[in-house]
């Protein structure tokens, strides 16, 4: 299931955005390296909004998979964490200037170096900012299966090996009721809202 989609015409519009700029620097020698950067990215949007696909994050039985213009990553539920936007922030005469704001996907593998971010710019997304917080509640309600069935499958593991005192079995779901769960859509015949539009209430409603 698509939980985030690109826009097409938002990423036409930076594409050309990219041109522009990309070919005004292209007149220096100092620029020329940022103009051809910037003509390679207007190049990949334009790409992507001709694209037939537009998914940008697409819920799995066991995680998410998140596409970039450039790349194309999947995170498990069992590492996700949470997800949020960010505000970059530029520097002009030593002045912070507020810049664009970020989709950020955040999981952790564990240890120092475990920790990623995957980052999407709000400005080529079917979502607007305030919308934010029900992608992740609804992220949340996806990998709750998952999390519960991997749960039970750890106590079947440890009470094996207390009973029998030998190597765990090959990790799998215990039972097909389990897998069953795991791969389920939680919402599935249900509605979904909006995200290209401000939700009515506050962000902590829940998501039907």
């Amino acid at each position: 299931m698509v939980i985030v989609q690109y826009s097409g015409g938002k990423l036409v519009t930076r594409a050309l955005l990219f041109f522009f700029g990309g070919f005004a620097l292209m007149g220096t020698l100092i620029g020329a390296p940022l103009g051809l950067y910037l003509i390679a990215y207007g190049c990949r949007a334009l790409w992507k909004a001709m694209a037939p696909d537009k998914a940008a994050i697409t819920q799995h039985a066991r995680g998410l998979e998140i596409r970039t213009l450039w790349t194309k990553r999947f995170v498990s539920f069992d590492h996700y964490t949470h997800v949020g936007a960010e505000t970059l922030f530029l520097s002009a005469a030593g002045m912070p200037i507020p810049g664009p704001v970020i989709l950020v996907i955040h999981s952790d593998k564990g240890g120092i170096a475990g920790k990623r971010k995957i980052r999407i710019p709000l400005g080529y997304l079917k979502l607007v900012e305030r919308a934010v917080p029900l992608v992740g509640e609804a992220i949340e309600i996806f990998a709750m299966p998952h999390r519960e069935a991997g749960a039970t499958w750890h106590k079947v593991l440890d009470e094996k090996r207390a009973v029998e005192g030998g190597p765990p079995p090959p990790r799998q779901l215990a039972t097909a009721e389990e897998r069953a769960a795991a791969r389920r859509d939680p919402l599935e015949g249900a509605a979904l809202g909006r995200l290209d539009r401000p939700p009515p209430g506050s962000f902590g409603r829940k998501v039907a």
